[in-house]
């Protein structure tokens, strides 16, 4: 409003009521300046109540109001600043920094207070203070350090603040906050590019123009529109090749198309209506995901393909680059996480190590191995059984492995009237057994037969029957009276077994203790362990530390020290003032059952010694 006082002359006689219209005049506009027609609260801070139509509540006035910082380990420092008490109509201002001592307080949750004059204190944080003062932030302090300061408070923009929100680096300045807002919303929009139409109607779907940047080819597309299926999901996309606009009623095209729309429609009218569009379409490099994108060369000395789950965590996975051949099988090159290995692929499938050639088996190296099976269990004990019309299945899962060629069996049978068959051309009773197949000739029969008396011993039979898949067939012929019977037991069986051939090893062990008097075992001794079958050792050094007089002995074994069977080699009365060697070769296994060597040294001498073997040679697979 404009305020306008009288002036005064020298020879005024009216001077008293120009005073007293001045008066008037100023009250007046004090009055209004205050919003006088509410009360307010006088003294120090006193605000006029015309701030609540900017501030509707308790805060701190201006973004860097009462800033808190750590002076010491136990004092903080409050930077000046205003709040807002609404309920009070006031606003206590502090004009320079206040240090807040915590010695001497016990650990808690506290709370900053400003009252009604801007002086600052600390009290445990609490829901209500008094109606003249404010909790401005919460401090959380663990004698004798701080944890953390919150602030309690909401920010009440002032002057500084709403001039910094008109202008930026990017978009430059402006006079108003709301032409910065609109400034942002134009920049962020996508509704020039590829947008529905407003002249849309039923299944005709317009579309606006929109172009998309894929490396440095700019594709554009005019508007146009294009009839989609009724009564269908349609997917509505732009070709990344050749900014063709189209749809199918299946689904958004893998990697060669930018997703636009999708439509669902019934007879003649569009029922749900779905915007799909990405900032792909005016990105980097294509929309439609890594195939699309064209790199001609970079300049960029490391590429990455990170499978991590952090800056600083292990891989989690395999990682692959692949090459999309279109209709043609893709082709890749790997890390394999689990091998630790690179490797490639030329079909899809299967994966080589680099190094290795497709198609080259370094293990096609094949033999066979005899196993023999202790105890000889029993795979068939037949009481009293009659001649078989078709091929029995006899499985010996448990006894031979899936890789098993052929399985020893012992057994015997017996028939009493052996006796009055074979003369009058019927066959001989017995079993016969063949490989598992699906044609079964007389060339692939070994037959046991029956004894003829019945005073007569049973005689067992060995027979050497092929194996597919731990499962063989028999057939059985017994008398006119039906009275055969049999028992057979597997004794052995062969593994086909795959492989490079030998290679050179060596295996040291040290530190073994023997007491005196004493044995010292090891199980799994070195490198003839856990990976072999077969070695041939060609050079052994033992070496102690038993004085000149004693004696010990060192012995092989192909499993648990079984030395009745298992011995594989020994030298006895070894004298330990020097290093005991040979050069004798001589054959060291591993059992099937645990695939394990066993080395056991025996101390004869008076005292405690420590030795330590090596051994060189060749082992097989």
């Amino acid at each position: 409003m404009t305020i306008t006082l009288n002036r005064f002359a020298a020879g005024d006689l009216t001077y008293i009521s120009k005073h007293n219209t001045n008066s008037t005049t100023l009250e007046t506009a004090i009055n209004a300046l205050q919003n006088a027609t509410t009360t307010v609260t006088t003294g120090t801070g006193a605000a006029a109540v015309g701030f609540t139509e900017l501030w509707d509540r308790n805060g701190l006035v201006g973004a860097s109001s009462f800033p808190v910082t750590c002076a010491t380990s136990q004092t903080l420092s409050v930077g000046s600043g205003a709040a807002w008490i609404l309920g009070q109509q006031t606003m206590p201002r502090l004009t320079s920094a206040v240090t807040l001592n915590f010695a001497g307080k016990a650990s808690g949750i506290y709370a900053i207070i400003v009252d009604g004059a801007g002086g600052l204190s600390l009290s445990a944080l609490s829901a209500t203070v008094a109606g003249s003062s404010l909790q401005t932030h919460s401090v959380q302090y663990n004698a004798p350090n701080f944890g953390s300061a919150a602030r309690l408070l909401p920010i009440l923009m002032q002057g500084d603040d709403w001039q910094r929100m008109l202008s930026s680096p990017i978009f430059g300045s402006f006079a108003r906050v709301a032409d910065r807002l609109s400034a942002l919303d134009n920049a962020l929009t996508i509704d020039a590019l590829y947008a529905q139409s407003t002249v849309t109607s039923g299944v005709n779907w317009h579309y606006k123009a929109g172009h998309f940047r894929n490396n440095n080819l700019i594709t554009s597309t005019t508007a146009s529109n294009i009839l989609v299926d009724a009564s269908a999901t349609n997917f509505i996309e732009v070709a990344i090749s050749t900014g063709t606009v189209s749809y199918n009623t299946t689904g958004f095209t893998s990697s060669e198309a930018i997703p636009l729309r999708k439509l669902s429609t019934a007879a003649s009218a569009v029922l749900c209506n779905y915007d799909v569009r990405t900032w792909a379409l005016a990105g980097a490099g294509s929309g439609g995901g890594t195939p699309g994108l064209a790199n001609s060369g970079t300049t960029d000395g490391l590429w990455q393909l990170y499978r991590g789950t952090g800056a600083t965590s292990s891989p989690v996975s395999t990682a692959a680059l692949a090459v999309d051949r279109g209709s043609q099988t893709d082709v890749a090159i790997r890390w394999n996480e689990t091998a630790d290995v690179w490797q490639y692929t030329n079909d899809g499938t299967t994966y080589y190590g680099f190094g290795e050639v497709a198609g080259l088996d370094l293990g096609a190296g094949q033999t066979t191995r005899l196993t023999m099976i202790a105890s000889a269990p029993a795979v068939l004990a037949l009481a009293t059984i009659s001649t078989t019309t078709s091929a029995e299945l006899l499985s010996l899962s448990g006894i031979v492995s899936t890789t098993t060629m052929a399985v020893m069996l012992r057994g015997t049978a017996f028939d009493s009237a052996m006796a009055s068959l074979g003369t009058s051309g019927e066959p001989f009773p017995g079993i016969a057994f063949y490989l598992d197949s699906s044609t079964i000739t007389a060339n692939a029969v070994a037959r046991i037969l029956a004894d003829s008396v019945s005073t007569v011993a049973e005689r067992p039979q060995f027979l050497v029957i092929p194996v597919s898949n731990a499962v063989i067939q028999y057939t059985a012929q017994a008398a006119s009276d039906g009275s055969l019977r049999c028992s057979v037991y597997a004794v052995g069986y062969w593994d086909l077994v795959t492989g490079p051939g030998p290679q050179i090893a060596s295996a040291t062990v040290v530190s073994l203790t023997a007491s005196a008097g004493a044995n010292a075992y090891v199980l799994s001794a070195g490198q003839f362990s856990a990976f072999m079958n077969r070695g041939l050792v060609t050079y052994l050094e033992v070496s102690g530390t038993l004085g000149a007089g004693s004696t010990y002995d060192v012995e092989f074994y192909a499993s648990n020290g079984n030395a009745a069977s298992q011995l594989l080699f020994q030298a006895v009365t070894i004298d330990a003032s020097a290093a005991y060697t040979t050069r004798l070769p001589f054959a060291i296994r591993a059992l099937p059952s645990n695939n394990t060597t066993f080395l056991r040294l025996s101390n004869a001498g008076a005292s405690a010694g420590l030795f330590s073997f090596h051994w060189q040679g060749e082992r097989w697979a």
